[in-house]
């Protein structure tokens, strides 16, 4: 299993996952050679409100700009092996979510924990299954 097997287009399975009800649809594509990395997430809530969220950045630990959310200016990405990545959102330098994403064996499926941080100190667990789309 390679990084690249990460490229591609993902879909959230809302009946797989625990995710706030906030979201009602979400799509990611990924392009990645391993080193660097381009997100874009279409993301629709539940005010029907399209997001189109984008990133350009590195796989190496750093703050890469996050475009399209009110939510993090920054994501920093981190591989920890092949099939297991970790990000990182900050808001105002404050971490708000960290995120990791793990790729099955058969490689049609992300499976993402997240824990988000609230600006009181309370911490939330939710977990995403995002199927292969093409």
């Amino acid at each position: 299993m390679s990084t690249l097997d990460f490229n591609g287009v993902w879909k959230l399975n809302l009946a797989k996952s625990d995710i706030p009800s906030i979201t009602k649809s979400q799509i990611l594509k990924i392009e990645t050679d391993g080193f660097n990395v381009t997100m874009r997430e279409e993301l629709i809530n539940d005010k029907d409100e399209v997001l189109i969220i984008l990133l350009s950045g590195t796989l190496d630990g750093r703050d890469n700009k996050v475009e399209g959310t009110p939510f993090a200016d920054t994501v920093a990405y981190r591989l920890l092996n092949p099939n297991t990545f970790e990000g990182i959102a900050k808001k105002d330098g404050r971490t708000c979510v960290k995120e990791e994403a793990v790729l099955s064996k058969d490689g049609n499926t992300v499976n993402v924990t997240y824990l988000s941080y609230d600006q009181n100190g309370n911490t939330f667990r939710n977990f995403g299954c995002f199927e292969r789309v093409k």
